[in-house]
């Protein structure tokens, strides 16, 4: 018989359950209890704010009295109490406004009651505080596990610059790169988008019921109301920590462009980091790299010597699933009929669960990495075993030498049997007609040091 009460046994979503352990550091910021505290916060500090507006015809809330009224969103009991009004109002935000008022009737501050949410619509709470929720789980919870990857590609990089390795283009061998190389790749392309995430600005509005302050202007016309949402912004912005910006032109809702811009960074962070994963798991299925065995893990169910990638394929669904809720929101949340609808509401509500899905496979991809052992005889194997990969070297220098069709040539002698050594490469070189010196030049170059500068490249995207 199963229980009401939820458990990581019954949970319905993999990421409260299975992978509960893993997306619990995300449940203080994008859950339901998480959106309540922060729509309190908000509309707390709006109340501070608006007080100590010159102009408002209501008495300064002190210091004091402020630190009292931003202690109401953190009662451990709070969001419990909103949900409990919320079940007689059937209206989510008003029900955050009657707790307040309920937390502050009979005080001292019951002077302020006709002043919580004044002239505010429902969105103007709430889109403020799904961007501080959003902002503050990207910077908590998710740049913090993409941090811990980057650390672990960064070492690897340094590790393995100068580790000749074959290349694969178009699925056939092609000239050889390094190891630490081609994992830079990925890092640098990572690097950038991650700074993005770093540097990104979230537009807030809070313009009332169709974005034109009907309210706010009826009880204050003399007031500047534009002005009065950008020093508000930036007030936010300094309690918070949290790179924010006014939008001033919006209907009752912020279009989302902002969210959209945000999540379109989020689904390149998940396709380069997919890539990459892809990669890796073809590297270990050409045994480029092993994996260590955890004591007690078992790979197969049926065959004992297997060690299977799990982590990388793991991180790979997680990846995908997360980027079909990001093409979601980047298809609908945009549109909003006339004024406003309400369904960007119930699908603002799943943004914990796409941001989960990026946790998961971000902490996977950490735990395979540990697992990466490189297989250096496999490497050198593999790099000895195609040599006719230096064909392009050897047609290069004959090019700069004068000598005759020298692409044609090699096409001709490396196509002429199914396997070239480098012994016959060596046979080649002694026939051309071209200096002594010139010929030990080109007999020096092998498979595993012809890699140009890779070693050199890996080792500047530190």
């Amino acid at each position: 018989m199963t229980t009401n009460k939820l458990t990581e046994l019954n949970a319905i979503s993999s990421i409260d359950g299975r992978y509960g352990g893993k997306t619990a550091t995300l449940r203080s910021t994008m859950s339901e209890e998480g959106l309540i505290r922060r729509r309190l916060f908000m509309e707390i500090l709006y109340l501070i704010f608006l007080s100590r507006k010159e102009g408002i015809d209501i008495p300064p809330i002190t210091d004091e009295d402020a630190e009292s009224l931003l202690k109401i969103p953190k009662n451990t009991d709070a969001p419990a109490m909103v949900k409990h009004i919320e079940k007689t109002t059937n209206h989510d935000v008003k029900s955050t406004e009657y707790y307040i008022v309920s937390c502050i009737r009979g005080t001292e501050l019951e002077k302020y009651i006709n002043y919580v949410h004044f002239a505010l619509t429902s969105e103007d709470t709430t889109n403020i505080a799904l961007a501080l929720m959003v902002m503050e789980a990207i910077s908590e919870v998710l740049l913090p596990s993409l941090d811990d990857v980057m650390h672990t590609l960064r070492y690897m990089i340094l590790a393995y610059a100068d580790l000749p390795m074959l290349s694969h283009t178009h699925g056939q061998p092609a000239s050889p790169t390094t190891v630490g190389k081609e994992i830079s790749v990925h890092y640098k392309r990572l690097e950038r988008q991650i700074e993005k995430l770093k540097q990104f600005i979230i537009l807030i509005k809070l313009n009332g019921a169709s974005g034109n302050y009907n309210a706010h202007q009826s009880a204050y016309p003399q007031e500047d109301w534009p002005k009065f949402t950008q020093d508000f912004t930036a007030y936010l912005q300094s309690e918070t920590g949290i790179k924010l910006e006014a939008n001033l032109h919006t209907t009752q809702i912020e279009p989302f462009d902002a969210f959209v811009e945000l999540f379109q960074i989020f689904h390149n962070i998940n396709m380069i980091t997919l890539d990459f994963c892809q990669d890796t798991w073809q590297y270990i299925s050409d045994d480029y790299y092993g994996l260590k065995p955890k004591d007690g893990e078992i790979g197969s169910s049926t065959m004992p010597h297997k060690v299977n990638p799990i982590n990388f394929e793991n991180a790979e669904g997680n990846l995908l699933i997360g980027n079909a809720l990001f093409d979601c929101y980047c298809n609908v949340l945009q549109k909003s009929r006339r004024q406003r609808d309400l369904s960007c509401s119930t699908i603002s509500r799943t943004f914990g669960t796409a941001f989960a899905h990026c946790l998961v496979a971000y902490k996977s991809l950490q735990d395979g990495l540990g697992k990466l052992l490189v297989n250096k005889a496999v490497l050198n194997d593999d790099l000895e075993g195609n040599p006719a990969v230096i064909s392009e070297a050897l047609q290069t220098i004959m090019r700069d030498n004068g000598v005759d069709k020298p692409y044609e040539v090699l096409k001709k002698f490396t196509r002429r049997k199914s396997h070239v050594t480098l012994e016959d490469f060596h046979t080649f070189i002694d026939k051309l007609e071209i200096d002594d010196s010139l010929k030990e030049q080109m007999k020096a170059i092998t498979p595993s040091n012809y890699t140009g500068i890779a070693g050199t490249l890996a080792k500047m995207a530190e």
